[in-house]
């Protein structure tokens, strides 16, 4: 019988470059982590940015505070 199977993923993402993961960084990452602190909620733990990705633009789709299947993959 085969074993279940998630969705994959990989790491490194080739495009993901240096200069775009500073970018995610800089305009998603930060402002999310002081946006929940000027807020009063101090949050410990992991935070998971759900981004679609084309060429040098990326888009938010969702916040997460655990790792799905595919993302905890390359990690395990």
């Amino acid at each position: 019988m085969p074993l279940p199977h998630g969705m994959g993923a990989y790491a490194p993402v080739p495009v993901v470059t240096e200069q775009l993961r500073r970018r995610i960084i800089d305009e998603v990452m930060i402002p999310i982590v002081r946006a929940m602190k000027s807020e009063g909620r101090n949050y410990r733990g992991i935070l998971y940015a759900g981004l679609m990705i084309k060429d040098d633009s990326f888009k938010v789709l969702e916040f997460n505070c655990r790792f799905g299947d595919p993302e905890a993959q390359p990690l395990i």
